[in-house]
């Protein structure tokens, strides 16, 4: 079976969430985050390991087709495993959402909720990229070129980079304050190699292994929560897309664009949703192996 991995090199924190009466918490959480602004998920009692993706670096050889989200190596669910949790929740945003549900179709015994925000499939992101919609996804085929193009580019301007993406991605650019840019500033260019590792990973790779597991309709078998931002209107059908992948899906729309953490954070997106929502996914039979 494919495997999906924490990247090597990738920073893991295992954060012990406590109670308000300082009880340990008693389930299990995992969360991937494309960046290094990803933030704290308040809860009451979860257990939580974050994979933060982005200071991971490319192995030797893999300058052309990079990383990938089912290469064997190390991987969260091996850590999880390691820590003595057999079953879990996972939660990703961006890219961090591509090796989860990428999880949740290699390890269904191991993840027994999902939480994607801001995607959907890499084959059927590949497949819609046409017409107007494909110059929102730039990305995907800029920095798929072959090393070290596209690495130059970020390294040369990496200022630029980022401002691009957060005036064009999301409803509101100054939801994107100016501590929060240079958090994300910092740990840009140091993770241009691995960022774009990732994407050529995509291009070759991913979206091979999501149509041959949509050929043989194989799907995610656990209770799957879709998160997108309502300004992102190329993936106002993301719903849709997902329930040909998943027979249990819920859907919430959250104000603002791309970067949901920053432009719809609690208190501003619906009441009780995706916060609620969110703590849901880690509510189940979740156990030590």
């Amino acid at each position: 079976m494919r495997t999906n991995p924490n990247r090597p090199g990738s920073t893991i924190r295992h954060e012990q969430m406590l109670n308000d009466d300082g009880a340990k918490a008693v389930r299990r959480l995992v969360t991937l985050a494309p960046g290094a602004a990803a933030g704290p998920i308040r809860a009451a009692e979860y257990r939580r390991c974050r994979i933060d993706q982005a200071d991971c670096a490319p192995e030797a050889g893999a300058a052309r087709r990079g990383f990938q989200q089912t290469r064997d190596g190390p991987r969260p669910v091996a850590l999880m495993e390691a820590l003595g949790f057999g079953r879990f929740a996972v939660v990703g945003h961006d890219r961090g959402a591509r090796v989860a549900y990428r999880m949740a179709l290699d390890h269904p015994e191991r993840v027994e909720r999902l939480a994607v925000l801001n995607v959907i499939p890499t084959v059927d992101q590949f497949e819609r990229m046409t017409g107007g919609p494909s110059l929102g996804y730039w990305p995907w085929f800029l920095l798929a070129l072959p090393a070290p193009f596209p690495e130059q580019l970020i390294a040369a301007a990496p200022e630029q980079f980022l401002r691009f993406v957060f005036d064009s991605w999301t409803a509101d650019p100054t939801a994107i304050d100016d501590d929060a840019f240079a958090v994300y500033l910092a740990a840009f260019t140091p993770a241009a190699a691995s960022i774009c590792a990732d994407y050529r990973a995509s291009f070759w790779l991913d979206n091979e292994h999501d149509r041959d597991d949509r050929r043989i309709s194989r799907y995610i078998e656990c209770p799957t929560l879709v998160i997108t931002g309502a300004e992102e209107t190329q993936l106002a059908d993301g719903v849709d897309v997902w329930r040909e992948w998943a027979p249990d899906v819920s859907v919430h729309t959250a104000p603002g664009g791309h970067f949901i953490r920053e432009e719809a954070p609690e208190g501003k997106a619906a009441p009780g949703v995706p916060r609620d929502q969110l703590m849901a996914a880690a509510q189940t039979g979740c156990r030590r192996a």
